[in-house]
């Protein structure tokens, strides 16, 4: 009875790996379009806000949850060109090889809260003066035509930027310009997310769904036969 059950335990197991190996195509496949709170500049490991001229809430863009709109910034309300900031310090120096940037604007409503450039510095000698510029480049206000955007809602920005090289810093500062003019046009920042070097960064291949059933089973044949012997 006990080596019945000891087999038994063994097939129940190995089962259970096929399932899971069957429906982790699934989400492996689909993908994740959401921000997370593992980076290296979420508030979770250790980020601070030292300073910001934004409208509401600068430390939703380090969280996936806030207390306005449920996890949002708004940046400084001014005019079109007019640039906002938030400066953040990580819980020690850290090295990034690029970033995803997650905004929305209003939708049905133009390019009411989009912004039309975006900027991201770093003091690498701690003096404050945010010497380096990392990125600085211009975003269409219309985030459904900007290159590479991956949201799926035309009213939203969700943008991957890798860095020609490494940056090492504990002092950042990023900058919005405004793109609309009127009420309700500070720019809606959702998330900044930093993609650490050296972590696996690039998309991983998924195994079409066929084969990675096929190759589960044949694992479930292959075993199941080694345990008759």
């Amino acid at each position: 009875m006990y080596y019945f059950w000891q087999r038994f335990r063994k097939v129940l197991v190995l089962k259970s790996t096929v399932i899971t190996l069957f429906f982790s195509a699934f989400s492996l496949a689909d993908g994740n379009p959401n921000t997370v709170s593992s980076d290296l500049f979420d508030l979770s490991q250790g980020t601070v806000v030292v300073n910001s001229d934004a409208f509401a809430t600068p430390e939703s863009t380090f969280s996936p949850t806030g207390p306005f709109e449920g996890g949002h910034t708004l940046m400084r309300t001014g005019n079109p060109g007019d640039s906002s900031f938030i400066e953040f310090r990580t819980s020690g120096r850290v090295s990034i090889e690029g970033f995803r940037l997650f905004a929305g604007s209003d939708s049905g409503a133009g390019t009411r809260r989009a912004m039309s450039n975006f900027r991201l510095l770093a003091d690498l000698d701690n003096n404050g003066s945010y010497e380096t510029v990392v990125y600085d480049e211009p975003i269409s206000a219309t985030y459904s035509l900007q290159p590479g955007n991956a949201a799926t809602l035309a009213e939203q920005l969700d943008l991957t930027v890798m860095l020609p090289a490494v940056v090492s810093s504990q002092n950042w500062r990023l900058e919005t310009i405004q793109a609309s003019a009127g009420a309700f046009s500070e720019v809606r920042l959702i998330e900044l997310d930093a993609i650490a070097a050296s972590s696996i960064s690039r998309p991983v291949p998924v195994l079409p769904m066929p084969l990675l059933f096929v190759l589960a089973l044949s694992l479930f044949g292959f075993v199941a036969r080694k345990l008759k012997v």
